[in-house]
């Protein structure tokens, strides 16, 4: 495990929100294009069914009508990932808000609060001002050492703004589509940041061992916790120990290099867009459906030869 833990854990949390920000950029660049090419084609398409149907194969025959209809759906596809992870992350708001309404609490310090509950648990909840959660049943089985040993743990999320930051990634997660390495970058970070709370304990205490004890008990007890922006002692016990204790590493290099194809696709694919010739191009495109939607026998000075073969102009005239 690199000394620098904490280095890497703020240089990943930034190079997601590069990623994020780069692909949602690049996305708003690129809508304007894909989406009249889009429409365009559309147009075209309407206009063929309507005035000259038996030629609709020469329309639909050509690459430059599937590019444009792909493309459309497509950049469709991309806004609805993102209304979905809107709706993901606000539910997840919610859900997080009613559990801990719902939490019994039995007693509260300034270090944690305890509630009741039969399962063991170690928690750090909230948007604004979180906060670490024990339940009861963890405070039966693990020793003072070890509780003392899953606070720290905890207070270096807290500390860190985790619970702000893994919302922030989890809707980005959600928002991207898919690439080759997703997930492996995204469970990465997840994991790093386990592994940086775990590190501070290491240079808080000089006995090691209650750290292992205590996620070897959690591990055996098998809980989880399904809320999406929970952090949790928990939370990769098992790949911890492993990585802890030498028999694993964190792939950083596998990282970096997934993380840059992720950033060269994204550039690359709206460098395309940007140069391409394929997408058609309108400058008065609500003019022209406008023109469609009242059923007009043809588009303004649209002429014969744009007409029935639309794969050879550029742009609507």
């Amino acid at each position: 495990m690199p000394q620098n833990i904490r280095f890497f854990r703020n240089f990943t949390f930034t190079s997601l929100i590069f990623l994020g920000v780069l692909y949602l950029s690049l996305l708003i660049i690129s809508t304007p294009k894909i989406f009249s090419g889009f429409i365009m084609q559309l147009v075209y398409l309407v206009q063929f069914c309507s005035l000259n149907p038996l030629n609709l194969f020469s329309l639909t025959n050509t690459f430059q009508f599937w590019v444009n209809i792909a493309g459309g759906l497509f950049l469709i596809y991309l806004y609805l990932n993102i209304f979905k992870a809107v709706i993901l992350s606000l539910l997840s708001l919610h859900k997080t808000r009613n559990f801990l309404r719902s939490l019994p609490i039995i007693s509260t310090n300034s270090q944690y609060s305890l509630f009741k509950s039969p399962f063991p648990q170690a928690l750090t909840l909230g948007f604004f001002q979180p906060r670490i959660y024990l339940s009861t049943s963890l405070k039966k089985i693990c020793t003072p050492p070890e509780i003392q040993t899953i606070l720290i743990h905890e207070r270096e999320h807290l500390s860190n703004h985790d619970p702000f930051k893994n919302f922030l990634i989890n809707f980005l997660r959600s928002s991207l589509p898919f690439f080759p390495g997703k997930n492996f970058i995204f469970n990465h970070y997840f994991t790093l940041i386990e592994i940086s709370c775990d590190h501070s304990v290491f240079c808080s205490l000089s006995n090691q061992l209650p750290l292992f004890t205590a996620l070897q008990k959690i591990i055996k007890n098998q809980f989880q916790p399904t809320l999406i922006n929970t952090l949790s002692f928990a939370g990769h016990a098992s790949q911890r120990i492993s990585i802890l204790t030498g028999q694993k590493s964190l792939s950083f290099k596998k990282y970096f290099s997934l993380h840059l194809s992720a950033l060269i696709t994204f550039s690359f694919i709206a460098l395309f867009v940007s140069r391409t010739d394929l997408l058609l191009d309108c400058p008065h495109l609500a003019r022209c459906l406008r023109s469609l939607f009242q059923n007009s026998t043809s588009l303004h000075q649209i002429t014969p030869e744009i007409r029935y073969i639309p794969n050879i102009i550029k742009t609507c005239h």
